[in-house]
């Protein structure tokens, strides 16, 4: 709680600090992992261009003000892309039984930032698959994703399907922690992705 003080940049003495800035101060901050969260905090103290950002001020906004609720679900909705990638990667697999054969186990309605799961007596693999509808695009990973990706290293793959309404075309990356260099997005809702640019994803599949 102090935490979230801090942020507001107030001296909180009694009745200053209303239940409902206490409640709208946890829906924005709840789906933040924790390392996220204190990196943000670790800029405000120690950066003072940051603290007089355009990001900074649309983080604290969102923490009074309005009396309107702040809308953050636990998981990000898929989209009709999105579902019609994953049930290309599902069919691929049965037929290719690629990036790895085993065991294939669906785990996206379990928002643990991947979608699929392969399991082998050896290893497990995690896949996570974003759909395109044209040929080129870039992708967005959310924090949670990014982080799993980070900690599994190469026993994460990402699953790029292009051309979803015409030719799918599909690759995978193999650790694309280490081979992507995405830019860092902190939006209004305090949600965390990572962009990563169609030049990227080209550059890999040449």
């Amino acid at each position: 709680m102090n935490l979230i003080r801090f942020i507001h940049g107030e001296k909180v003495g009694k009745g200053q600090w209303t239940i409902d800035r206490i409640i709208r101060s946890i829906e924005a901050l709840q789906d933040l992992e924790e390392s996220d969260l204190r990196e943000i905090v670790l800029r405000i103290l120690n950066d003072e261009n940051y603290r007089n950002s355009e990001e900074v001020t649309q983080i604290t906004s969102l923490f009074s003000g309005s009396n309107k609720k702040i809308a953050i679900g636990k998981f990000i909705l898929r989209a009709p892309t999105g579902k019609q990638a994953e049930e290309f990667f599902s069919e691929h697999f049965v037929q290719h039984k690629k990036p790895f054969d085993g065991t294939l186990i669906d785990c996206r309605d379990l928002g643990v930032g991947y979608d699929f799961r392969i399991e082998t007596k050896e290893k497990k693999i995690f896949v996570e698959v974003k759909g395109l509808s044209a040929f080129s695009g870039g992708v967005i990973f959310t924090s949670k994703e990014w982080i799993i990706a980070k900690k599994e290293g190469d026993n994460y793959f990402l699953c790029v399907i292009s051309s979803l309404n015409d030719h799918p075309n599909i690759i995978f990356i193999q650790n694309p922690f280490e081979k992507l260099n995405p830019k860092k997005n902190v939006h209004t809702t305090i949600q965390i992705s990572w962009s990563v640019t169609q030049k990227q994803l080209a550059g890999l599949n040449e």
